[in-house]
């Protein structure tokens, strides 16, 4: 069970990440595959309990999620709504009490910068786009627990083409999933 709340923590850090580099440049929509170059956390290599944690994971369950087996590559839909618009994720943050828009700084069409913070997390990053390709760079801050932590990360994603097949949209996942945590009507689930 604890292998699989790593993995779930792991995946919200990545699309959070994977949402963050297509916010204010030109993206194209479809099918995208993220490849995790370098992740540590609070100074070590997370990517060997990552692979151990997508271990467990069935490969039919992997495959709906957009995992390959290596759990260190996924492949991630992006809507045309989501790369047509500039800052879309500050729209959602907005709702968010906790969470200021983020601050993103464009040095060139293919190079920005950006910052978030959150009340328990702080992220900054860097992402260069080239044509069908987006290197991202982040380092994250979070308070958990009474302690400090530190995750930082590197990945690579490449453009793989305009149908994403059977994977859900990115925006269309995280909508389902604000809707299954508040239960049938809004409401919170029973326990």
């Amino acid at each position: 069970m604890r292998a699989r709340a790593t993995l779930l923590g792991l995946c919200a850090v990545l699309a959070a990440g994977a949402a963050w580099a297509q916010t204010p440049v030109e993206m194209k929509p479809g099918l995208w595959e993220m490849r995790i170059l370098k992740m540590e956390q609070d100074g070590k290599d997370m990517l060997a309990q990552m692979r151990q944690a997508v271990a467990g994971i069935p490969p039919e369950q992997r495959k709906k999620m957009g995992m390959a087996g290596d759990g260190i590559t996924s492949r991630i839909c992006f809507s045309a709504a989501m790369v047509k618009e500039e800052n879309w994720l500050a729209g959602q943050n907005a709702h968010k009490p906790d969470c200021a828009p983020p601050k993103i700084s464009r040095s060139s069409d293919s190079l920005a910068t950006f910052e978030v913070t959150c009340k328990d997390m702080t992220s900054k990053g860097v992402y260069v786009v080239t044509s069908d390709q987006v290197n991202l760079k982040t380092d994250t801050v979070m308070t958990a627990g009474g302690g400090k932590h530190t995750m930082t990360q590197e990945s690579q994603m490449k453009f793989i083409g305009s149908d994403c097949g059977d994977i859900k949209p990115l925006d269309q996942m995280v909508k389902e999933m604000q809707a299954g945590a508040a239960g049938p009507q809004g409401k919170p689930p029973k326990k």
